[in-house]
């Protein structure tokens, strides 16, 4: 019985010994600072050891730990984006450059005190915001929103972001009335998430392709190359609502009848992908000025399966409140 005693003794004693010795040799862990409690950390606030400190976390990614709805850069994008409708300039202060923020709405001046102004003023606000569609490329950020002004009036819009070392440091967008055409459609509703298992770079080179071979070179007949008409949704006003109604929209236009002057910008994420372009001066217009296009895509199978799309006339350069042009 003695002898049972000391063994168990002996084990107690080397348990207490291996423990501490494993504490006491741990590797140690680099934990970053959890002000805001959203599980993000400021890279830039950090302590070390083996066990987590209380309100420390081991992610480093928080854009703003002051700051529980932003963590990431499409966060911050939001933010900017949402003070359009709060008139709150919080956002705009602190995450756009306050030495190098260029914007390309020729409507408002470059720098941060000019955006803030035209958010103050309402030139560029509303009764509400409602974020449809948001997706992330490399350092730029692609949002796909409608502001309402009022109850029977409201704006669709795409907004571009550019971020450079943790600061928006550029802006791009196209907005137009929204309106019914009434078709099965309209030019919000659709697919909002993201498939994080298609291939961003597949669907970059197939409406890289589509836009050669259609949108410049014209080539209307290689349609079906590109777009899977028999599930294709159509969100553009006036050109149905489907697939069918689509290919008999592009049977109208004579094959090497090119649709945009030029391709500017290409970004994606999974299966979703904006391509911003210049076009032609609206045949149905009177201005003759050239035309902005932002057109969003999700293609499935790689074909295109659904559209939507802003179209925005081009001020004349002696109206643009910048220097930067549309692009």
């Amino acid at each position: 019985m003695k002898k049972n005693v000391l063994l168990f003794g002996l084990f107690i004693g080397l348990a207490w010994m291996f423990t501490n010795c494993a504490k006491d040799g741990c590797e140690s862990t680099v934990w970053y600072a959890d002000a805001d409690g959203d599980g993000l950390g400021n890279k830039l606030e950090t302590t070390s050891g083996c066990d987590r400190p209380s309100k420390y976390t081991g992610n480093s990614s928080d854009i703003d730990d002051n700051n529980k709805e932003v963590g990431d850069e499409k966060d911050m994008a939001v933010a900017v984006k949402r003070s359009t409708q709060t008139r709150k300039v919080y956002a705009p202060t602190k995450y756009l450059s306050a030495n190098s923020f260029k914007q390309h709405d020729p409507r408002i001046p470059d720098g941060v005190n000019a955006y803030i102004q035209a958010i103050q003023s309402g030139q560029l606000s509303g009764d509400s915001l409602e974020i449809r569609r948001i997706f992330q490329d490399s350092n730029i950020v692609v949002m796909h929103s409608r502001l309402i002004l009022n109850p029977t009036t409201s704006w669709v819009e795409f907004n571009v972001f550019r971020l450079e070392n943790g600061s928006i440091v550029e802006h791009w967008n196209n907005r137009s009335p929204m309106v019914d055409d009434m078709d099965s459609t309209t030019q919000f509703n659709g697919v909002t998430r993201i498939s994080a298992s298609v291939s961003t770079s597949a669907t970059k080179k197939l409406i890289a392709q589509a836009a050669d071979e259609l949108f410049i070179k014209g080539n209307w007949s290689k349609v079906g190359n590109y777009f899977d008409l028999s599930k294709f949704a159509q969100h553009r006003t006036g050109w149905g609502g489907n697939g069918a109604a689509f290919r008999d929209s592009v049977a109208l236009i004579p094959d090497g009848t090119p649709y945009y002057q030029s391709i500017k910008f290409l970004y994606a994420k999974g299966d979703f992908a904006l391509l911003m372009s210049e076009g032609y001066p609206d045949p149905n217009g009177s201005s003759g000025l050239p035309t902005a296009h932002f057109d969003l895509f999700r293609v499935s199978n790689n074909k295109i399966v659904e559209h939507w799309d802003v179209v925005e006339e081009i001020l004349p350069a002696s109206q643009w409140a910048n220097s930067n042009g549309k692009w």
